[in-house]
């Protein structure tokens, strides 16, 4: 116990961003199945079963539990699911002084927890893709860059990720539009319509989640320890 405290306490002082990985390449078994399901509450399941492919359910479990284990490692030790809300842009909360993200894609989930600061995370499967379909989503500049690499699929799923990382970080998603956000050198910059003289900076990491996968975290945090920790089984 005495341990837990000083690990906890360094952590702290070190600005620690706990990364958490899943797989999910396979279906859980069902007796498993069943019992990490009873270590999420009743109200959540919901949230579990709109969805229909085992895949999707699985991912929607496994985020959960990532967020369960990074709570416990964070000394939230009573119920640490039990105050689960949502913002009105959708990015979910379970306590004041907790941030978390999650992120899934085919054959894996992970989640970004930390104290310190807001954090976004993304990962994406390195796959073929139709790159045309998001050209008028891209600046010039970066379609260029996509289009000139070696390897297109992954300069995109690079760029896409961090994009991603950063709007999830903020919170407001989607509804800020792609102008108003610039990276440059890992740094990230927000300026939206609504806030033109409020510009926000965001530090952006790559994580290494294994290979054929492109992940990036973006957070408020300067300078984190990042930690890669694999779900309890």
């Amino acid at each position: 116990m005495a341990a837990h405290r000083r690990n906890y306490l360094r952590d702290l002082a070190q600005a620690v961003i706990r990364i958490l990985l899943a797989h999910n390449n396979a279906p859980i078994p069902n007796s498993r199945w069943q019992y990490w399901l009873s270590l999420v509450p009743q109200p959540l399941h919901h949230a579990i079963f709109r969805y229909k492919r085992w895949q999707d359910q699985q991912a929607a479990l496994l985020g959960k539990l990532l967020v369960r284990q990074g709570l416990l490692a964070e000394n939230h030790t009573e119920y640490p699911l039990k105050n689960w809300q949502v913002t009105p842009y959708g990015k979910p909360r379970v306590a004041e002084d907790i941030y978390f993200n999650i992120s899934h894609t085919q054959g894996l989930v992970v989640c970004a927890m930390s104290r310190q600061g807001e954090v976004g995370i993304d990962c994406e499967q390195i796959r073929s893709i139709e790159l045309t379909d998001f050209k008028s989503m891209m600046k010039p500049a970066v379609w260029e860059t996509i289009m000139t690499a070696q390897d297109k699929e992954k300069a995109f799923f690079n760029d896409w990720t961090q994009r991603e990382s950063v709007l999830k970080a903020d919170g407001r998603g989607l509804s800020i539009p792609l102008e108003a956000l610039t990276i440059d050198n890992n740094q990230a910059t927000l300026c939206t319509p609504d806030t033109p003289q409020k510009e926000q900076s965001w530090h952006i990491f790559p994580v290494d989640v294994g290979a054929g996968y492109c992940c990036h975290l973006a957070t408020s945090v300067q300078n984190p320890v990042l930690t890669l920790t694999m779900l309890n089984e």
